[in-house]
């Protein structure tokens, strides 16, 4: 059985910086002694950037790594890479990000704190607030995500949506359940406990990185995909209670 998956997870995750607002990431280590692993950390409900730079006299120098959730891998996670040129006046950095909507940056920095001012995907502007971190905490919180994405982290689940060879895997609490006691629920009104499978395209994510999030597979014509999206946005409550994902349908 496999097809579409249904995939619920917990994330940190908002829209990146290339596409939405960032909040603080829940989980930060200190920062490191090597220079070259140093920098900043935050996430919103679908992705979280790590930035870091050098400073020469008022030049700055660095690069911003961002990893988002995507429908368009089957990972479910894209990356991208930016660097940046600016200036800093004391705790003023002006930053110029070429490949990012806008281009023009600024950031503030105040202790372990980077306030980063910049336009989203939406050429809105954007406020959010990095924490010093490590370049391992930023690698490890991809990795979580990326195994909660397919169904393979600590305590996740996955139920098969029968009669289509759906799937819907679930990692993390959601509202009043966790992920064991959702698949228990799902599997009272006729799905069947099955093994996690990622061949599949992702065809919509809903939820939030290091939080939740719930992600639809599917195959071929992506139909039954598409008709489980919609299901789940119908649902809409802290918890995916698959209320309106009828086991039986046809």
């Amino acid at each position: 059985m496999k097809s579409g998956i249904l995939l619920a997870a917990i994330v940190v995750l908002g829209g990146a910086a290339c596409s939405g607002s960032l909040t603080p990431a829940s989980s930060v280590s200190p920062t490191p002694t090597d220079v070259l692993e140093q920098g900043y950390m935050g996430g919103g409900t679908t992705f979280v950037m790590f930035l870091q730079f050098d400073t020469t006299g008022t030049t700055v120098s660095g690069t911003l790594t961002q990893a988002s959730v995507t429908t368009r891998n089957s990972s479910g996670i894209a990356t991208e890479t930016f660097g940046f040129t600016g200036m800093h006046n004391g705790q003023v950095v002006e930053l110029d990000v070429p490949q990012a909507t806008g281009g023009k940056w600024t950031a503030t920095i105040d202790g372990t704190r980077l306030r980063l001012r910049y336009i989203d995907s939406t050429g809105l502007p954007a406020i959010t607030t990095l924490m010093a971190s490590s370049l391992d905490a930023f690698a490890s919180s991809v990795q979580e995500e990326r195994a909660a994405l397919a169904g393979n982290a600590p305590g996740a689940c996955t139920v098969g949506y029968p009669h289509h060879d759906a799937m819907v895997s679930i990692w993390g609490d959601f509202g009043t359940e966790n992920a064991t006691q959702a698949c228990n629920d799902a599997v009272k009104i006729g799905y069947v406990s099955i093994a996690p499978d990622t061949s599949e395209d992702i065809v919509c994510v809903v939820g939030g990185w290091g939080v939740n999030a719930l992600v639809v597979r599917d195959s071929g014509g992506r139909a039954i995909g598409s008709q489980i999206c919609r299901w789940v946005e119908a649902d809409r409550g802290p918890s995916p209670t698959f209320t309106s994902t009828p086991a039986t349908y046809y």
